[in-house]
Formats: C-alpha cells, sequence, structure tokens
C-alpha cells in the first residue's frame, strides 16, 4: 500500500490517490516509520509542506537509524524547495 502511494505520487494527476494510499498504509501498520516517511513524500508532493514537515520531525526521533537518516536528507531537500524556512516549533 505505502509503495503505491509512492507510485501514484510520481503522476501529479494521480495525487489524491497517492494521499490515500498512504494513509492507508499509515492506518493499516501505525508504528511503521516507512509508511509515514512516504506518507510525508507524498504529502510534500502536494505541497502540504507543513504537514509533511511535522512527520518528518517525528521520524527524526524515532530510533531507526535509516529513518532518521531518510528523515534528515528529506528535511534538507524540503527546506530548498520550498522558501518557507523549516524550523522546529
Amino acid at each position: 500500500m505505502s509503495n503505491l502511494g509512492l507510485l501514484y505520487a510520481n503522476d501529479a494527476g494521480a495525487l489524491d490517490k497517492a494521499l490515500s494510499a498512504a494513509k492507508r498504509a499509515v492506518d493499516t501498520v501505525p508504528g511503521e516509520p516507512h509508511f509515514q516517511y512516504n506518507l510525508a513524500v507524498v504529502l510534500a508532493r502536494m505541497e502540504r509542506f507543513d504537514e509533511a514537515r511535522t512527520i518528518a520531525r517525528k521520524l527524526q526521533s524515532s530510533g531507526d537509524p535509516d529513518i532518521v537518516s531518510l528523515a534528515g536528507n528529506f528535511w534538507r531537500k524540503s527546506m530548498k524547495r520550498n522558501s518557507t524556512p523549516l524550523t522546529r516549533r
């Protein structure tokens, strides 16, 4: 389900499907950080940056080194793409 969300996210016309698939994955396995990361990616592609950042911030403290790295990279890329600075609130 989560990878399906990312697949849809590559098509700008299918972003609603991407969001639905990513949310289903998170709802099915709420503690799975990879699914949460994929949801953040979909949200960012929809230009819903505040929601994506909130998820990325939470993932940076997940304790899973792979997820911390992914979330950190996501955070940095988001800063470059969006003129609104990413700050901790």
